[in-house]
């Protein structure tokens, strides 16, 4: 609800905490302060009068509320970004994307770029947390801490919480950050006690008076407006007094009864019926209570003071303070034994006419009402499923009791749809052989058109199961028949499965067809998800083709596929990450991946992730982080870790990505160990290969031929990369072409350079219309050196596309194929030192490392080691130290 992120509404006349706000007017706050006391001691007003503080200098205020459902780091990270957006509409260009998003992301990622946000914006933030001890619990108390510790100067908290929280208190008060107060600060002293009694409650009580309750409440705030609506009454003020207690609990309990007992009738029941939800409404109110006047009753019960806060500007919905709202509660069930589930239904039947879905399932099971809720389940989850809302639909259905669902085959239909459009086929798979056990019991009890749907729906259930495992084969097998009960959205994701399988398959005008097709019957459907997912796999189409501009395009911000939907956004945007990664528009690929490949995690499906996560990985190893890069693979690897044999498709793409990787990074030993834990005989001298492309065996060979390689033992591997090439051709898979073609230069680079030139030069024909960069330059020194060779070739008869994707592809591995080298180059040289060089040395004096150069100079760490090799080279040395020092004597270094 938007109303979290807005501030309560102060009530006209509060005590002004004047002595506690004092140490906002300094001009730093506490990077923490820690507003910690039980029920009632005036903690969300102080925030509130703090916050009107905080604006009235400028500073910018995000307010949050929390509630039980924050109790997960993901939940409250997303609620946090969230406020702090409601507060500045602008912020958060990294961050943005996660709100409403998947429970499942890393959250000390998330939160980097949450702090790189923060410190963008140039400007003092206070976040205040309200109502903590709702969601305190390790996890929680964890994320707090870990946001502390990274914040930048410009960012504060301030936390009030019922308990104290244990989020690092003893490391930020030794660092002197941290700002504590407690219920013996906030109790109200004698001068405010009177304020509020006399001046605000409008009492006509003697200083006496004033100074015995004050003494009895001990400052109490609660205890003291609790007290202030029976002392309204002069004929029961004295014996009141005298027989007030000082003990918290009890006046919780005696004055809660004492003030709901000093009602009229007809407000006590107001006040009980309308407890029973967390929000309230006139409307609502009027629904709970049958009362016609029930928004003129909000407004009376708030204006005298009966613990009930607006929660808008407008005063359109109100909630209760939550010590009054929970003995409402008991007494409602003292009073009224089984009017709670009652009312529940009602609440819950209110919210859904009201189209408030989550409210209205809550309240619904509340009532334990699970007809009503199964109904509304059902009816809610095809509209969130076509919208994209997978997490939704999970947590809606298994809040659901397991024996209530497991006997309904709409629910199992349903949760085993979303469970595998979010990468859990095992659990999935269990939903839809108990729908096929209930179909086998219900043959011969259901009309034969509803049993026949039910079969349809069966056999699409397996074929989902069978896409979120990469199992192509299957899915043909499954589909492979006409379907003649489906709706146009279930149509539309059999078209979205064939069209994949037909693709898997190398049969891309039969896959082209089917998906157009697909995207009509999604959008006939009103499915915006099914239409994004089957443009989604013509692009992955168009990119193992190697068309890279057209797999762009059909993202771009013209494009009709383009999305505001929260979870479908992320879908196109990791698509034109891969793409972007692949021309080398480093920067631009890791706005788009970061942030969305965490969203799609439970959205999205294999391929894509694995394609996202391979392109983070190697942006990761770029800048020096080879963990990084590493969590990118196995959080790829763990997707489909549990699945068994379908999961070797899976595998060959992940797990040859790494090695891929950790052969560039000279990793070789690591390479060899994933090799052999993956089933790769390093020692085999050939590799025997399918009659047509197949993923497995031919991503394995790929892999091999990488190993044999980096090994010395390239000659092995010619024959075999022939034959891969030609099968990648037939099957028209245009970037595993051009991946061969490179591999066969760098098996050929040391007995014939000759060859590997022209192998070189077919791959720049080929890559040049789509500017695949990346497939050259994350290959290694040999492919830099024959590239650079190809400089100094007769390349004015290129066509201009080739010679500027060559400039390109030069201009990453750190030369500038335009600018000669410098007029004053240095006498006694062997070669002139080029201006990359330049900066290299300039980074080796100031002694940084081959990690920090590569990050600097945004080149692979390969080529650093190439540029490393050619300047000690040029200067005569064989090492860092010496050339450091020649430089120095030649002038280079200034």
């Amino acid at each position: 609800m938007k109303t979290k992120f807005i501030a309560p509404i102060a009530r006209s006349r509060m005590i002004g905490r004047h002595n506690l706000l004092g140490s906002s007017q300094s001009d730093r706050l506490a990077k923490l302060t820690l507003v910690a006391a039980p029920a009632g001691f005036g903690k969300t007003t102080l925030l509130i009068q703090w916050r009107e503080l905080l604006l009235g200098k400028g500073v910018t205020v995000a307010w949050l509320s929390l509630g039980t459902q924050d109790r997960s780091s993901a939940a409250l990270l997303r609620d946090v970004v969230e406020s702090i957006q409601h507060a500045i509409p602008e912020f958060g260009s990294r961050t943005a994307r996660i709100i409403n998003g998947t429970a499942r992301f890393d959250i000390t990622r998330t939160l980097n770029d949450l702090v790189e946000d923060i410190a963008d914006t140039a400007r003092p933030i206070i976040l205040l947390l309200d109502d903590y001890h709702c969601i305190g619990n390790p996890e929680t108390d964890e994320l707090i801490e870990l946001l502390l510790n990274l914040a930048p100067a410009n960012f504060q908290m301030i936390v009030a919480s019922r308990t104290r929280p244990q989020f690092g208190l003893s490391a930020l008060r030794v660092q002197d950050e941290l700002n504590e107060i407690t219920a013996a600060q906030l109790r109200l002293n004698l001068s405010e006690a009177s304020e509020f009694l006399i001046e605000i409650r409008q009492l006509e009580l003697s200083n006496e008076q004033v100074e015995r309750i004050h003494a009895h409440s001990e400052g109490w705030v609660a205890g003291l407006q609790l007290a202030s609506l029976s002392l309204r009454d002069p004929h029961r003020r004295d014996g009141f007094i005298d027989s007030f207690s000082g003990s918290l609990q009890d006046i919780s309990e005696y004055m809660a009864s004492d003030v709901l007992n000093q009602q009229p009738e007809h407000i006590q029941e107001f006040l009980l019926r309308t407890s029973v939800t967390e929000r309230v409404n006139g409307s609502l109110a009027a629904e709970l209570t049958g009362a016609e006047n029930a928004d003129l009753l909000l407004e009376t019960v708030e204006r005298d003071g009966l613990f009930v806060t607006p929660m808008d500007q407008e005063r359109v919905w109100y909630r209760y303070h939550q010590l009054f709202h929970e003995f409402l509660l008991t007494e409602l069930r003292r009073r009224h034994p089984g009017e709670l589930v009652r009312l529940y239904r009602i609440a819950s039947r209110w919210f859904e006419s009201h189209e408030q879905s989550g409210e209205a399932v809550e309240y619904g099971l509340l009532a334990g009402d699970f007809e009503n809720v199964t109904a509304l389940v059902e009816k809610q989850s095809w509209i969130e499923l076509m919208g994209g809302h997978i997490p939704r639909v999970i947590a809606w259905i298994r809040r659901i009791p397991e024996s209530v669902r497991n006997d309904n085959p709409k629910l199992l239909y349903l949760l085993g749809t979303a469970l595998y459009h979010s990468n859990q086929p095992d659990e999935s798979e269990r939903n839809l052989e108990r729908l096929k056990s209930i179909l086998a019991d219900l043959s011969d009890a259901m009309p034969p058109g509803e049993i026949e749907y039910l079969k349809e729906q069966v056999v699409l259930l397996a074929a989902g199961v069978a896409i979120a495992r990469d199992d192509p084969k299957q899915i043909h097998e499954l589909l492979s028949r006409d379907f003649s009960f489906l709706n146009d959205f279930e149509r539309g994701l059999v078209c979205n499965f064939r069209g994949y399988a037909f693709a898997e398959f190398a049969e891309f005008a039969k896959a082209a067809t089917v998906l157009r097709e697909a995207r009509r019957f999604h959008i006939a459907a009103g499915s915006e998800l099914g239409a994004i997912y089957a443009e989604c796999f013509l692009a992955l189409t168009d990119f193992a083709n190697g068309n890279l501009d057209h797999c762009f395009a059909r993202f771009s911000a013209d494009s009709a596929n383009v999305s505001e939907e929260k979870y479908i956004a992320p879908v196109p945007q990791v698509i034109r990450g891969i793409v972007l990664y692949q021309w080398n528009r480093i920067d631009e690929a890791l706005e788009c991946l970061r942030p969305n490949l965490p969203l799609i995690g439970e959205v999205g499906f294999t391929k894509l992730l694995v394609f996202g996560y391979t392109a983070l990985a190697r942006i990761s190893g770029l800048r020096g982080d080879h963990r990084a890069a590493m969590r990118c693979y196995d959080l790829i690897a763990d997707v489909g870790a549990r699945w068994g044999t379908p999961y070797e498709r899976h595998r060959s793409l992940v797990e040859g990505g790494r090695i891929a990787y950790l052969l560039q990074s000279e990793r070789i030993n690591e390479a060899i160990d994933h090799a052999l834990s993956n089933e790769i005989d390093v020692d085999a001298e050939t590799w025997e290969l399918p009659k047509q492309w197949e993923r497995v065996s031919c991503r394995q060979a790929l892999t091999w031929a990488r190993l044999q390689i980096a090994l010395g033992r390239p000659n092995n591997t010619l024959p075999v990369l022939a034959q891969l090439r030609q099968l990648a051709l037939d099957s028209r898979r245009g970037m595993r072409v051009l991946e061969c073609y490179i591999l066969e230069a760098r098996a050929r680079y040391d007995q014939d350079k000759t060859t590997a030139r022209g192998l070189i030069d077919e791959a720049l024909n080929i890559a040049a219309p789509n500017r695949s960069v990346r497939c050259f330059v994350d290959e290694g020194r040999e492919i830099d050196s024959l590239l650079l060779d190809s400089r100094e070739g007769e390349i004015e008869k290129w066509p201009s596309s080739k010679r500027n994707f060559l400039q390109a592809i030069t201009v990453s591995i750190g030369t500038d194929p335009d600018k000669e080298f410098s007029d004053d180059a240095v006498q006694g040289l062997i070669e002139p030192i080029s201006e990359r060089e330049r900066e290299i040395l300039a980074l080796i004096a100031s002694g940084s490392t081959n990690n920090v150069i590569s990050s600097s100079l945004f080149i692979s760490q390969n080529t650093v080691k190439w540029h490393l090799k050619n300047i000690f080279g040029k200067l005569g040395v064989s090492n860092r130290t010496s050339a450091v020092a020649v430089a120095r004597q030649l002038s280079l270094l200034t």
